[in-house]
């Protein structure tokens, strides 16, 4: 039960977290060509 509840609360919080993070470096990165690969469909 524990991991079915960890995998949940993951979820909830890795997705945001990625979002953001997308956000930051296509803003303060955009030059970096592996930020530009990464953020190219945001």
């Amino acid at each position: 039960m524990a991991g079915l509840l960890f995998g949940v609360i993951g979820m909830i919080v890795a997705i945001p977290t990625y979002t953001a993070l997308k956000v930051i470096l296509k803003e303060f990165l955009s030059e970096n060509k592996i930020v530009k690969q990464l953020t190219k469909n945001l």
